[in-house]
Formats: C-alpha cells, sequence, structure tokens
C-alpha cells in the first residue's frame, strides 16, 4: 500500500485545446496530486498542478465531470459519517481547470480573425505552449487564496468538499456509468461501495456532486470486505471481495437485487476487475494471480498463478 495507489487519466481534456492531466493518489499519504502532461518540447518532465488533502487513506478516485471529482477513502478506526465519500469542485481546489470553460472560447475581433479569450483578452494572456491551464490566484474564482501546489489542508481545501452520507466503514471503489473514456461520454451513475453498503447514486447536475441513493444494500458480502466494484450494464453490477467471492447485483431486481455468486478459486483477496459484456467474460485479478470467468455460465474458464500478486488490472475499453 505505499505509493502510488491510483492513477486516472482525466478523459474530459485532451491536447491541443488543454494540457492532458492525470491524478496521482498516495494510499498511505492520504493526498490526491493533480499533473499536466503536456509540457513543452524542451522539458518533458510532467507538471505538478497541484496537491490536496483527502482525510483518509485513499482508496479510489473518479472523475465525474469536467469540474467535479469523486474520492473514497478509510478514515480510520472511528470514522464519522460522510469522511469516506467526498465531492470535490475542481474549482476551489489547487488545480483550477477555468480555462476549460474560457481559454478556447471565441471572441470577436475587428480584423476578422477568430482569436480565443485567452489570446490576451478580458482573461488575461494565453498559457505558452505546454503550460498548465490552470486559473491564477484572483481570476475571480472563490476560493483561489494560493496558486502553489498545497502538500497538506492548509487553506481549508477539505472543508469546501461535499461529504456524502451513505457509508460508514471505508469506502473501497468507485464505479461510474457509462464508463468513461472518452471526451464525450459524460457519466450520470455513480456505484460506490463498502463493507456496509453498495449504492448507486445519480451524479447532480453541476457535475460536482451525487443525489441521494437510488439504490443501496446493506451487508453487500456478509461482513467481508468488498475491494472491488464494476458495471456491467447500466442496471447490472459485479463486486469482489477478500474471499475471492464475487457476486452480480441488479439494480431493477425486486428483493435485494443479487443476481448470482461465483467463487473464483482465488485464494486470497481480489484487487481489480475488468468485465466484457458482449463476450460474457470477467477478468479479475487477486493476490495469487489472476481469473477469467465466463459470467453466463457462472464457470471459471482459466486460472493463472503468479508468483507476486496482480495488483490492478486495465482495459482500453469495452470493446478490447
Amino acid at each position: 500500500t505505499k505509493g502510488v495507489s491510483v492513477l486516472l487519466f482525466d478523459a474530459f481534456g485532451a491536447p491541443p485545446w488543454e494540457s492532458r492531466r492525470l491524478y496521482t493518489a498516495c494510499w498511505q499519504e492520504g493526498c490526491i496530486k493533480c499533473w499536466e502532461l503536456s509540457p513543452p518540447l524542451t522539458d518533458r518532465q510532467p507538471k505538478l498542478a497541484g496537491e490536496i488533502a483527502v482525510g483518509g487513506f485513499v482508496n479510489d478516485v473518479a472523475a465525474l465531470s469536467p469540474f467535479g471529482l469523486l474520492t473514497a477513502q478509510s478514515a480510520g478506526m472511528k470514522p464519522q459519517p460522510g469522511e469516506s465519500l467526498r465531492t470535490w469542485n475542481l474549482k476551489q481546489t489547487p488545480f483550477r481547470p477555468t480555462t476549460r470553460a474560457m481559454v478556447n472560447a471565441i471572441k470577436d475581433d475587428t480584423s476578422g480573425a477568430a482569436k480565443s479569450l485567452g489570446d490576451g483578452g478580458a482573461h488575461g494572456a494565453a498559457p505558452k505552449a505546454g503550460e498548465a491551464a490552470v486559473a491564477k490566484a484572483g481570476d475571480g474564482e472563490e476560493g483561489a487564496e494560493n496558486d502553489s501546489p498545497v502538500a497538506v489542508d492548509e487553506f481549508g481545501y477539505l472543508a469546501k468538499s461535499q461529504m456524502v452520507y451513505l457509508h460508514y466503514r471505508g469506502v473501497r471503489a468507485i464505479s461510474l456509468w457509462p464508463r468513461p473514456g472518452r471526451r464525450e461520454v459524460t457519466p450520470h451513475m455513480a456505484a460506490t461501495v463498502s463493507k456496509d453498503v453498495l449504492a448507486v447514486s445519480r451524479i447532480g447536475i453541476d457535475g460536482c456532486s451525487l443525489q441521494p441513493a437510488e439504490w443501496q444494500q446493506a451487508d453487500p458480502h456478509d461482513m467481508v470486505d468488498v475491494n472491488v466494484l464494476k458495471h456491467e450494464c447500466a442496471n447490472k453490477l459485479w463486486t469482489g471481495d477478500n474471499g475471492g467471492m464475487v457476486r452480480c447485483w441488479d439494480i431493477n431486481a425486486s428483493g435485494r437485487g443479487l443476481v448470482s455468486s461465483l467463487g473464483t478459486g482465488a485464494s486470497g483477496w481480489l484487487s481489480s476487475m475488468e468485465i466484457w459484456e458482449s463476450a460474457g467474460m470477467m477478468c479479475c485479478s487477486h493476490s495469487s494471480g489472476m481469473v477469467f470467468l465466463d459470467t453466463r455460465a457462472g464457470k471459471v474458464v482459466s486460472d493463472m498463478k503468479k508468483k507476486e500478486a496482480v495488483g490492478a488490472l486495465a482495459a482500453l475499453n469495452a470493446d478490447s
């Protein structure tokens, strides 16, 4: 659990309009850092745009919109309600992407040439090639007290986040639907899971908040820690626990919504999951290797044992 535990590419911004962003989170330090990945050709090092403390050990991070983040954390031995799940308005953090709405807007020009507002208009000078598209203090954003990266919650950014009063135990995983991956896709549902609750909530119209849960189930894995969560489709979810068990949930089904419960054969905790709905295939990584399952037949197709634990899986898209 030492070092970087979460990596998240921001799918809402990309060159040439702005620098691509990467969010990294460190479980042990309890912080999230934002990096700009399109620096000038003379300097290919990522540029740190800012850092925020989330008030707990970071388990997962999800981008709700161009301006919103959702963080899942474990808040310690005696967590308070709302501490394990927080939403963030990026305009009120050290990495404020305000130029997403301004720097590329077209303004009127007497010469007839199209210029962006960042070409020297009312919003200030345009960023140089590869410069981070991050607002400076005084650009009119509330909460822009300091423009330098903040290693701790020195300026009260934690108080500006919104606590989601849904889980008491630490939230282990987040799953968004539709799955973000392209700039044109904006998720509208967010599923979260902890040892005590599995819930699905609608993302607020502002893109920076969660509405009250539309569906939830208590104790999803019979008091076993749940580590992974993934949408198969809009109404189906899969969860996996420390005992190597995966469960399928249908939010439209009657009763508890539990469709099936499958044993993966894993001898330890599950760490990650990928699903290919059209093929009816699932791949799970765990502390002793990887396993492929046929979700329709409910059988293990292939069990690949490894000498070391497999920490994570990543697929390009649902068809890859």
